[in-house]
């Protein structure tokens, strides 16, 4: 049996392992004063030959009787995966995936279990310190261990976020997590703090989160165990093969600027480079072995002249255009396209009573402000699957909620619930700002007095050796191709959401540095184009929107109101 205790934020995380979930390859309890989280982890022995990717699944699940509650609703058992869940469950996924080799494609699958809830603790911490403890007992050959920290600010100065209510009451909630060498993710929202500002608040987490990297592989930084394939030198055999034949042909395709017909192109490379590779080739390792040879060139031609792939150089924004009462019968709306990035935002503005009931094991209460975001696979150009809400629209949708919600008036200032749909008609890279973007204008459009519009811009990254290059509104196949997607949203003040998503193990604080810096400069270009098309909210709600009047009520005419027993206002 293992244990360590590590002293954390005035109060210590225990994780222990050896008594509970014995056949799991690794299985740790997490325990922050009485929030006890199970985190389980299972890999496949055998390379699933049928994989086309590094099959890693993250499941965080909430179990009411750890808050000594029954779940609400006509079936008493949990059900489907909550959004809080999902969202938990991606800050996992993301914070371990980019620490697994390459050429690693064992399936793994990550389970995290909230067995008993105590509302003094905030439950993502735990989660992610459990799941690398029993990712390193399970022999996995994972760059190290992770750590995390929440920062948020406590009279002007910057302070550990250990419980739901420190989080709501700072103006800035900063997660972090990260490894000894540097940042891997970071999900942030913030009161239109500034970029500096986020930037001390990411350094901070990162320095305050090291007693927890350093505690975990003191205990179970074991070595990796012998029992999964490396396919490391197969993969790079491939590329070699591939660049061989044809690297030129790639970087003409690249060199293409219209989308349509670079796609059309690679897709034939594509299956030029496939017909290349043995037919006995483990799809996954041919996939990677593919994309990392069409990535040479042009990640080299970024580094080497600054020159992306539709001719752009690092700092330009791609073409805006928006309109907004798009929609006649929608109480607000508004199509913002940037690029080949097109989404059709709309508001519609309903009774506060009609606000969304949320159920947790906390206890929930309602969501006043509603936003979701759709992802059609036409958006994509394909043919898809059409069904049940994603984990991505998930997570994208709760980030552009994070970016709008901090300029909402309040309930007393605006009387309605609003919900807000953002549809992705055509999708070629940061949807999810675009969403911000066109979200804002149906805001205005509805006559929501929003106390400042907000835009968003995804920053990208590529890096080879010590040259980087940070890229300003990367597009879909600089994403892929890139090492880093970094979102960020704000208004003309500050900054109001943050994301940040990484492929290599870290990052360090110049790079954070410079894309702050430019995605600061990208934001204000954005707003100023979005200024010129809505100056202001409308002074009207639409004719079809609800009416509200507010009436105030003498004091000693409540009762009359009221009546005996509230028989009157029944």
């Amino acid at each position: 049996m293992k244990k360590q205790s590590i002293e954390f934020a005035g109060g210590v995380i225990l994780l222990e392992s050896g008594h509970l979930a014995p056949r799991a390859d690794g299985a740790v309890m997490a325990k922050y004063g009485n929030t006890h989280i199970l985190c389980t982890v299972c890999c496949k022995k055998k390379v699933d030959s049928g994989a086309g990717f590094f099959p890693l699944s993250v499941h965080y699940q909430e179990r009411f009787y750890a808050a000594g509650r029954v779940p609400g609703g006509f079936f008493k058992r949990e059900g489907r995966p909550s959004e809080r869940e999902i969202i938990i469950s991606r800050l996992i996924d993301r914070s371990i995936r980019p620490l697994f080799p390459e050429a690693f494609l064992h399936e793994v699958q990550v389970v995290c279990t909230l067995v008993s809830f105590d509302a003094g603790f905030c439950v993502e911490t735990p989660a992610l310190l459990g799941t690398s403890a029993a990712l390193l007992q399970a022999g996995l050959p994972v760059a190290g261990a992770v750590g995390a920290a929440r920062v948020g600010m406590a009279d002007g100065a910057l302070a550990h976020m250990t419980s739901p209510k420190d989080v709501d009451e700072s103006s800035m909630d900063v997660f972090v997590s990260g490894t000894k060498d540097g940042i891997i993710m970071v999900e942030a929202s913030a009161q239109e703090h500034s970029e500096s500002d986020m930037l001390k608040a990411i350094l901070q987490a990162h320095e305050w989160m090291q007693p927890l990297v350093s505690g975990i592989e003191a205990e179970f930084g074991c070595a990796p165990s012998n029992a999964w394939e490396d396919f490391g030198q197969v993969k790079q055999g491939y590329v070699d093969t591939v660049l061989e034949a044809l690297s030129k042909d790639f970087d003409e395709a690249y060199a293409l600027t219209d989308k349509k017909a670079r796609d059309a192109r690679l897709s034939e490379l594509r299956a030029q480079a496939a017909a290349l590779l043995p037919e006995d080739a483990i799809p996954a390792v041919a996939y990677s072995a593919i994309g990392a040879a069409e990535a040479k060139g042009v990640r080299a031609r970024v580094i080497k002249d600054g020159v992306r792939i539709d001719g752009r150089d690092l700092s330009t924004v791609r073409p805006l255009t928006m309109s907004t009462q798009v929609l006649p019968s929608a109480h607000g709306s508004a199509v913002f396209q940037r690029g080949a990035t097109q989404v059709l935002a709309s508001t519609t503005l309903c009774n506060i009573v009609d606000s969304q009931i949320i159920d947790t094991v906390d206890g929930g209460g309602k969501q006043r402000f509603m936003l979701h975001y759709n992802f059609p696979p036409f958006s994509v150009g394909e043919a898809g699957r059409l069904g049940a809400t994603g984990r991505r629209e998930i997570g994208h949708g709760r980030l552009a909620w994070k970016a709008v919600s901090q300029v909402l008036p309040s309930d007393s200032e605006f009387p309605y619930a609003v919900r807000c749909v953002s549809e992705v008609l055509s999708s070629d890279g940061s949807s999810s700002m675009a969403t911000v973007c066109g979200v804002t204008l149906a805001l205005m459009d509805a006559g929501v007095p929003l106390s400042a519009p907000v835009a968003g811009v995804a920053m990208g990254l590529v890096k080879d050796g010590k040259k980087t290059a940070v890229l300003t509104d990367i597009l879909g196949d600089e994403d892929s191709l890139g090492d880093m997607d970094f979102k960020v949203a704000g208004t003309a003040a500050g900054v109001t959401a943050l994301q940040m998503d990484l492929k290599i193990p870290f990052v360090d604080k110049a790079v954070l540095k410079n894309a702050l810096a430019d995605a600061h400069r990208a934001r204000t270009h954005i707003l100023k184009a979005m200024h010129k098309e809505m100056p202001k909210a409308r002074d009207e709600v639409h004719a079809t929107a609800p009416a509200s009047r507010v009436i105030k009520v003498p004091r000693d005419a409540i009762g009359r109101v009221v009546g005996s027993g509230g028989r009157i206002i029944k």
